[in-house]
């Protein structure tokens, strides 16, 4: 009795403190599985989860992942029907934790045989199912909602973009199921489980605005452009993804402690956030959801939310600006600025735009591509063309492609140049389907008007 209540312990604190190397140590288990927990499937998937951990942090990948399957397979071996539900449920975490790291353990371990990525996915995909159809915990609905969203957003998988929407459309009912069950829990569970409450909400946000701005890329630059863009299909429907969107990010922004108003962006730079995503996240995803009300004209209160946009928007430059001039980590991403610069484009803010830019600008290192494309859209909306075609001739001759602009969305420039210039959407000389075409046919009727 006295060894299982020194394995329980021992087990314990691993899991508590996320440690790996003592714990392993004291139980003996270093480089093999204890006699003494090879019948017992709790202790097996609970080593297989402190092996993982020492798999995917550690630095000996090759042999703590095959310890983590040895134990998983000699839990299976000897699982009751009453146990099933466990040994699934650790069998999953670790083709989940295998799929979402992938891309670092393939770095960090390049010369490990591994199978592939959409392996770890399908197998976990399958794991999760089955516990959903027995006795799925909350944390099971989770990761399997958040497989399928991030499966949906994983461009490493040659997946058409029907089946992309689907696994959105499948993860945002997934995320909104678990929210509407979340009610119904008792004060104690809710208060046990409010991290995951606050992960489920951000997600559902970050979910539902990608199933939002479905557009393409030439979609969104002509919408920016137009006087009068057309109206979205489906509105009802947006709208109600919108709601559950607005909700899950307000609500995380509460659960991250931050304010609606912030009065001190510098103490909320250097804020110590109890669990990820970090405080500009959260901002530039609120600031991105209240533009996406406004763009697909969704919002009741458009200069309202364009305002708010604006503010949350501001809140994630800064607090980026700050942070990066304090020396503290950043992401190394520019896309809040990006954001907030297209938000002011869009709204024909001119004089915003310019003291953004100068303001942000003397401090950021933007891309070619970033700076590229705001001088474009500066002239262009200026009506300056022969302005707008030279700095875009200058990206092009550098040949330095970025994924801000690539070869081909500068093609899209030039022809939006060339037809408002001309008036005629027959100057284009990229290609593009007929959906496409009444864009640019729309671009040069406002152009003659």
């Amino acid at each position: 009795m006295k060894q299982k209540n020194e394995i329980n312990t021992i087990l314990q604190y691993a899991e508590s403190s996320r440690e790996w190397a003592g714990p392993l140590q004291s139980l003996g288990a270093t480089d093999q599985i204890p006699e003494a927990m090879t019948t017992s499937v709790s202790y097996l998937c609970r080593l297989a989860y402190v092996y993982l951990r020492a798999a995917l942090w550690g630095h000996d990948y090759e042999k703590y992942i095959g310890l983590t399957y040895e134990a998983l397979r000699l839990a299976k071996k000897c699982q009751t029907q009453d146990k099933e539900s466990m040994s699934v449920r650790c069998v999953a975490y670790v083709y989940y934790s295998e799929y979402l790291q992938y891309t670092q353990i393939s770095k960090k371990f390049p010369r490990c045989q591994r199978e592939k990525r959409e392996t770890y996915l399908t197998k976990a995909f399958t794991c999760y199912e089955y516990l959903l159809k027995q006795d799925a915990s909350l944390y099971d609905s989770f990761r399997y909602a958040y497989l399928l969203y991030r499966a949906a957003e994983d461009f490493c998988l040659t997946w058409p973009m029907t089946k992309r929407k689907r696994l959105k459309e499948e993860a945002f009912s997934q995320f909104s199921q678990i929210l509407r069950g979340w009610k119904e829990l008792s004060a104690e569970d809710q208060k046990r489980h409010e991290r995951l409450f606050h992960k489920t909400c951000y997600n559902i946000g970050r979910c539902g605005l990608a199933l939002l701005q479905g557009q393409s890329w030439l979609q969104k630059e002509f919408l920016m452009v137009l006087a009068s863009p057309p109206k979205a299909a489906k509105q009802a429907e947006r709208k109600q993804i919108l709601r559950w969107v607005l909700y899950g990010l307000e609500e995380a922004r509460k659960g991250a402690g931050l304010p609606e108003i912030a009065e001190d962006l510098v103490a909320v730079a250097h804020q110590n956030q109890p669990y990820p995503p970090q405080a500009g996240d959260i901002y530039y995803s609120l600031g991105k959801a209240y533009e996406c009300a406004v763009t697909l004209r969704l919002s009741d209160l458009p200069q309202d939310d364009t305002e708010r946009a604006e503010r949350y928007y501001t809140y994630a430059c800064e607090i980026d600006r700050q942070r990066r001039l304090d020396k503290q980590p950043v992401t190394g991403f520019t896309h809040m600025y990006a954001a907030l610069f297209r938000l002011y484009y869009s709204q024909r803010e001119l004089e915003k735009f310019a003291a953004a830019w100068q303001c942000y600008g003397a401090d950021i290192p933007f891309t070619a591509d970033l700076r590229t494309i705001c001088a474009v859209r500066w002239y262009f909306y200026r009506g300056e063309y022969d302005q707008a075609r030279t700095a875009l001739q200058n990206y092009i001759d550098d040949a330095k492609w970025l994924p801000g602009l690539s070869e081909k969305k500068t093609q899209s420039l030039m022809d939006m140049i060339d037809t408002a210039d001309s008036g005629s959407a027959h100057v284009v000389k990229g290609t593009y389907n007929e959906y496409q075409m009444r864009f640019f046919q729309r671009l040069a009727k406002q152009a003659q008007a």
